[in-house]
């Protein structure tokens, strides 16, 4: 069994946003005390690639009763990502999936996962438009593109613009301030203090945002897909333990099943009960 998330997805940078559009990356920045969309992403991914481990069934299930259901495959052929749509755009898809789902405790709320839905009907496409499909042995996760806030590191040098990921990124974040209006008789007083309000709350908004910090509960993930798939608290810890992971004591599962908990609430899956 492997730990890292050697498996899991990880997303590539876009284009970086104009200044701009700033507010419209409030989904995908990680502020202080919210959860970081990347990690979760990587942890989800990482997540059912050790359930479909652990679970030789659920892919294969998805093949043999989910999969006939998916629209043929075609000139127009659609690709299907929002689970949102698939209730009203093709009900015997969403309730083959469903049922698949619920079997699998793959929910939220007691209702199935949209996360995982989305993943589901990723992989679903890609079986109808791979010429082997018949290998329906892995996911095939979503690649989501995440703005981060301009953290890139100074090392890294792009050789084609002659510029590093810092500089790159600090050229997509501008301060925006009027010029100074000296044919209005604009006083240079009254320039000065509109530019230092412009630097001030560029200052006191790029504060609110900070670095993504590293994910360290990644064998609470795996343990969490040991557990759905069927393991006792005692066999996720002794599992977790033989892999070099200190979790305290022998026979103590205190700090097993807060883990647990603490990572279906990031992954947002219900936990087996």
């Amino acid at each position: 069994m492997s730990l890292p998330p050697k498996a899991a997805s990880r997303e590539i940078g876009a284009n970086r946003p104009k200044s701009a559009e700033l507010a419209h990356q409030t989904a995908h920045l990680h502020r202080k005390g919210e959860p970081d969309t990347d990690s979760r992403e990587r942890a989800r991914a990482h997540f059912l690639d050790v359930y479909a481990l652990e679970t030789p069934g659920l892919l294969r299930e998805l093949c043999e009763t989910v999969f006939p259901r998916y629209p043929e495959a075609g000139a127009a052929s659609p690709n299907i990502e929002l689970w949102t749509a698939v209730e009203y755009d093709h009900p015997e898809l969403f309730n083959s999936l469903s049922q698949w789902a619920l079997k699998f405790l793959l929910t939220f709320g007691g209702k199935p996962a949209d996360w995982a839905m989305e993943t589901a009907l990723a992989t679903l496409y890609q079986w109808q438009n791979s010429c082997r499909r018949f290998k329906c042995v892995q996911w095939r996760h979503r690649v989501v593109m995440h703005e981060h806030y301009p953290a890139g590191s100074p090392e890294y040098f792009n050789v084609s613009s002659g510029q590093s990921e810092a500089e790159a990124d600090a050229e997509a974040f501008r301060i925006e301030i009027p010029p100074w209006n000296r044919a209005g008789d604009e006083e240079r007083r009254e320039f000065r203090r509109r530019a230092k309000e412009a630097i001030d709350e560029h200052e006191r908004l790029m504060l609110e945002w900070t670095f993504k910090p590293d994910f360290s509960s990644w064998h609470h993930v795996t343990g969490l897909a040991l557990w759905q798939a069927g393991d006792s608290l005692e066999m996720v810890r002794d599992r977790l333990a033989s892999a070099g992971l200190n979790l305290g004591s022998p026979g103590d599962v205190s700090g097993i099943t807060r883990g647990l908990n603490s990572a279906a609430s990031f992954l947002e899956i219900d936990r087996r009960k």
